[in-house]
């Protein structure tokens, strides 16, 4: 639409599940400018994989007026013996060469990235297997295998969560599972390696075409706030003050945006608080960068 002040929202499931474009077109409607917003939350992805797909993005044309860029923070540990935490998402065979070539700059194991980008290549029928068959019948694949959810979501890239409300039974159990997949690092954890090189170069990207980026820790639960350790919430707030800093950008501290009834499991959204955080981004955040540009 010519004209229009593109947003688009680069994170993880939790940006899947909270970043309603079409509200938030319409909540800004009124401003005399028309807005295009798009969600691109990527499960289990962290600021490797949205340099990656910002770069493919740039590549095909796109150009945002404004990308919000979701931290999480435990996916910019510093892990030298593994790897990037996300690069048990983000194999090979999702990858073009060149991106081969930077996922291994990033820190990703060398034989696994690229043992898997050969075998898409050259055995396509058995390294694209599960892609097959998430298109084909993507309930036979367990979870950590899919890749089909961006076919369910809406026209503006939202995952519906499909739920107003949970029981405090079922929302016991989720905030369980989360602590079992997360309190480990929110414990322990101290940013850097690949991922803090990926997110400064994904600032620095955005800043040689013109787009500006607003930086955001996404909604937590007063219980889900409880896994950091006070240590470990200083070292990801002075690695963001730092590296905003130095990149003339600003982030933003949502955790304690939300009521705690607002979560399925303490940081997955529920659709109330989605469309609440929707209506705040929208107020806070967005709407003043329409009226300024």
């Amino acid at each position: 639409m010519p004209g229009a002040f593109e947003v688009l929202m680069l994170g993880t499931s939790r940006t899947g599940y909270a970043f309603q474009g079409r509200r938030i077109e319409q909540r800004l409607a009124t401003l005399g400018r028309p807005v295009i917003a798009f969600n691109f939350g990527i499960p289990a992805s962290g600021p490797i994989t949205h340099k990656l797909y910002l770069d493919r993005l740039l590549n095909d044309g796109h150009r945002p007026n404004l990308i919000v860029l979701e931290v999480l923070p435990s996916s910019l540990a510093d892990q030298d013996s593994t790897g990037p935490a996300e690069q048990v998402f983000l194999p090979g065979d999702r990858l073009q060469r060149a991106e081969v070539d930077q996922a291994i700059g990033y820190g990703f194991p060398e034989d696994r990235v690229l043992g898997k980008w050969r075998q898409s290549i050259f055995h396509p029928w058995f390294g694209l297997r599960f892609q097959i068959l998430g298109r084909l019948a993507s309930g036979f694949l367990p979870w950590h295998l899919r890749q089909d959810s961006g076919r369910v979501s809406d026209d503006h890239g939202w995952l519906d969560p499909l739920a107003s409300t949970v029981t405090p039974e079922k929302q016991r159990e989720a905030l369980n599972n989360a602590r079992m997949e997360y309190a480990h690092a929110l414990a322990t954890m101290t940013p850097g390696g690949g991922a803090t090189k990926a997110f400064e170069d994904l600032l620095i990207l955005a800043k040689s075409n013109g787009i500006v980026v607003k930086i955001i820790i996404m909604p937590e639960s007063s219980e889900f706030r409880t896994m950091y350790r006070l240590e470990v919430a200083e070292r990801v707030n002075a690695f963001l003050n730092e590296a905003c800093s130095r990149q003339g950008v600003e982030w933003i501290d949502a955790r304690l945006w939300l009521e705690d009834s607002a979560f399925y499991d303490g940081h997955h959204l529920l659709r109330p608080g989605s469309a609440a955080f929707s209506d705040r981004l929208a107020a806070e955040v967005i709407g003043p960068l329409v009226v300024m540009k």
